[in-house]
């Protein structure tokens, strides 16, 4: 019985495909904020998925992601979006929203907050201080600091405020 357990080919597993494909959507999602994203454009970042105008597959791995069908994901902006991020947070489900007339995909809350200290908070704040509009490159840094912002924490915020 051994010796024929050892002679069956070993095959990647789906599941630890979807695995894969899963979390590198996730960070697909993460790095994109604020942009939205269209199925087509998440096949171009990540072929995985095939060239179909909806790809099964990036909609089930949406779901897995969300615990949501793609259809009943809320729209960016709509009501009750706090509390629904929120209530995905606690479910350790990505707060996904779906612009159904676009056809576009959004993360609402970032996947994973970064904790600044004080001093950190008190150099960013120069940073936005320091770059207002007229100054060189003042979009583009605050573009910058608006991303990194997206990411603190809720206790970090407060201290850059």
């Amino acid at each position: 019985m051994a010796d024929s357990f050892e002679e069956k080919p070993v095959r990647s597993s789906a599941s630890k495909d979807k695995s894969r494909r899963t979390t590198l959507l996730a960070v697909l999602f993460q790095i994109s904020w604020p942009r939205r994203l269209t199925s087509q454009e998440i096949v171009a970042q990540l072929p995985f998925y095939g060239s179909a105008k909806r790809p099964r597959a990036l909609y089930r791995d949406i779901e897995t992601l969300t615990g949501c069908q793609v259809r009943d994901l809320p729209e960016s902006g709509g009501e009750n979006l706090t509390a629904w991020c929120a209530d995905q947070q606690k479910q350790g489900h990505l707060a996904i929203s779906y612009d159904s007339h676009a056809g576009t995909f959004g993360l609402e809350q970032p996947v994973f907050a970064i904790e600044i200290d004080e001093d950190e908070a008190r150099a960013f704040v120069a940073l936005q201080e320091g770059f207002i509009p007229g100054t060189p490159y003042a979009k583009a840094v605050q573009l910058l600091l608006a991303r990194w912002a997206w990411l603190f924490s809720t206790k970090s915020h407060h201290f850059s405020c």
